[in-house]
């Protein structure tokens, strides 16, 4: 689904960017994801560069019920999904309270076959 983000270029000034939202209902958040060229804008603005990374993940969950991942490229590479995914399962299973364990470990694998899955249906 598409949808926007919003933060704060400077004190006053919001700014918006189009992203992809996958929506996590069981857990009551969000992974918002950004591609390419508004990646590059927010990154540029937030980090002053993106470059040596494939993609970033960012947690406001606490705040928004959100995970931002920003890829820098249209089509990323598969293994830096699944790299942003792996944090991005990992700071949701935080937020929710749940520690992974050899016997515990069901919940996190489900969460990142749901992302890999509905990032899927995403066309940037």
């Amino acid at each position: 689904m598409k949808d926007k983000f919003s933060y704060l270029k400077e004190k006053e000034i919001e700014n918006k960017l189009l992203c992809h939202k996958i929506d996590i209902p069981i857990y009551k958040c969000a992974v918002k994801i950004i591609f390419d060229k508004q990646a590059k804008q927010l990154e540029k603005e937030w980090r002053g560069t993106i470059s040596g990374f494939g993609g970033l993940t960012r947690d406001f969950l606490k705040e928004s019920g959100i995970v931002l991942i920003s890829f820098p490229n249209k089509k990323p590479k598969t293994e830096d999904v699944v790299h942003e995914f792996y944090h991005a399962v990992d700071l949701i299973m935080n937020y929710i309270g749940h520690k992974n364990s050899s016997s515990s470990d069901e919940p996190s694998a489900y969460l990142i076959g749901y992302l890999i899955k509905e990032f899927k249906k995403i066309k940037p």
